[in-house]
């Protein structure tokens, strides 16, 4: 339950052991009925944060590509000229600075641990995953993608929990190319969703993580059940055989 994980434990000098010390196991007959349903605290000032910032965070996504022939339209080509420039800037800004530092503190960045809390985010995975079980370098798939994979981002236990290995997550490359958001993501670890650059990673021992609908699963809906579109992603079953 990383919601109740303890904020003084959230960050990357702490041990696997102490993390271990908040985890919940359950017999053959699993997780007694509803105890996984019950939801983290957050504090109204973290709450209002997720409020504020990850509506922006969405436009942010979709500004550079809006914003230009809307301000043309609105102030003629030195509008476009000077917003485009202006996002050049911040992001050269942001790439000077490194606020972030290295990727793996970038991957304890309050906002994502925000919306652990939020979203009340839980894991439950199968003894065989346990450390010291399968040490080598893993592929993490998970869906659905759904307009915003926010159901990932506790990036820190992708590279603690399973056996203190950095992970690094993929987006597409287009996004990997969006000023400003490409600097946070690229900090935080993330990889272009190509084959080449995944196998690289896991040659270097690293581990991976692919939302495997990814785009696709964004345009999944039904009322009745969450979906996701997996049955066209092989390529992933080749990589793991390839790369061991």
């Amino acid at each position: 339950d990383f919601g109740r994980l303890p904020d003084e434990l959230y960050k990357p000098e702490a041990p696997l052991a102490e993390w271990q010390k908040h985890l919940k196991t359950a017999g053959k007959d699993g997780f007694a009925p509803g105890s996984l349903r019950d939801i983290a605290p957050i504090s109204p000032l973290e709450f209002l944060e997720r409020i504020i910032v990850y509506p922006i965070y969405m436009i942010m996504n979709a500004a550079p590509f809006l914003m230009p022939p809307v301000l043309w339209a609105m102030f003629g080509v030195r509008g476009c000229l000077y917003f485009v420039l202006g996002l050049f800037g911040v992001h050269g800004l942001c790439t000077a600075l490194n606020p972030l530092g290295t990727t793996r503190a970038a991957q304890y960045i309050f906002t994502e641990r925000h919306i652990q809390k939020y979203n009340s985010i839980k894991w439950v995975w199968p003894k065989s995953l346990q450390p010291p079980n399968l040490p080598q370098p893993k592929i993490f798939c998970t869906i659905p993608h759904g307009l915003a994979p926010v159901g990932i981002v506790a990036y820190p236990g992708w590279s603690k929990l399973f056996g203190d290995r950095l992970n690094r997550p993929t987006a597409a490359a287009a996004v990997l190319k969006i000023p400003v958001i490409s600097y946070f993501l690229k900090k935080i670890g993330y990889i272009d969703a190509a084959s080449s650059a995944i196998k690289k990673t896991l040659v270097k021992g690293e581990n991976v993580g692919i939302v495997l609908d990814g785009i696709a699963g964004m345009f999944q809906n039904d009322a009745k059940c969450e979906l996701g579109w997996v049955k066209q992603r092989k390529g992933v079953v080749k990589i793991a055989l390839t790369t061991g």
